[in-house]
């Protein structure tokens, strides 16, 4: 028996996602990694949704290279099948998830949430 199951799923399911252009992804955190991760997923072929609550000016690059604006987090997560998160502290990813407005709220079944805050 394999000793982590759950790593070979996430990796099966993280290698389809990077074969499979044309996802809809949505993006929480667009600081130093979001940027540059928003970037690699429209130039892969997929439909970028973001929400934008300090960096405009990224936002604005962002939508500009062809990603789309929601108001919240759970507009954006009733639009998309998978959702990263690029967020400085646990509060953020728990607010963004389950606060007012929170992906939780509106994320279909299935959603993938994808948590990479350092």
């Amino acid at each position: 028996m394999e000793p982590f199951p759950f790593l070979s799923l996430f990796m099966s399911k993280t290698s389809t996602l990077a074969r499979s252009p044309g996802l809809r992804v949505g993006l929480v955190g667009l600081v130093l990694m979001g940027r540059g991760m928003g970037l690699s997923l429209l130039r892969a072929g997929h439909s970028l949704g973001i929400v934008s609550h300090r960096r405009r000016e990224t936002a604005q690059e962002l939508c500009a290279a062809g990603a789309w604006e929601a108001a919240d987090s759970a507009a954006l997560a009733a639009r998309c099948e998978v959702l990263v998160l690029c967020l400085p502290s646990l509060e953020a990813t728990q607010a963004v998830l389950f606060g007012p407005g929170g992906a939780a709220h509106e994320g279909a079944r299935g959603l993938l949430v994808l948590e990479c805050s350092t």
